[in-house]
């Protein structure tokens, strides 16, 4: 996996995860995931996404904080 395509690859699942991304990024999204290592960084980057949405919507005390 060469940089440019690592970058363009984060590029795409950002724009996946703030749901801006476009029907032709979505046909490129899937090109990349067809590679087992894109596709393992896709589905680490989704489960962090997952469990960092879920720590920011539970309330922090401010004792905690």
């Amino acid at each position: 996996m060469s940089s440019s395509d690592r970058m363009r690859f984060e590029e795409l699942v950002s724009r996946y995860l703030d749901a801006q991304l476009q029907f032709e990024q979505e046909a490129e999204l899937r090109q990349f995931l067809d590679h087992p290592e894109f596709a393992q960084a896709f589905f680490e980057i989704t489960r962090l996404n997952s469990e960092i949405s879920g720590v920011l919507i539970a309330p922090v005390s401010d004792d905690t904080m």
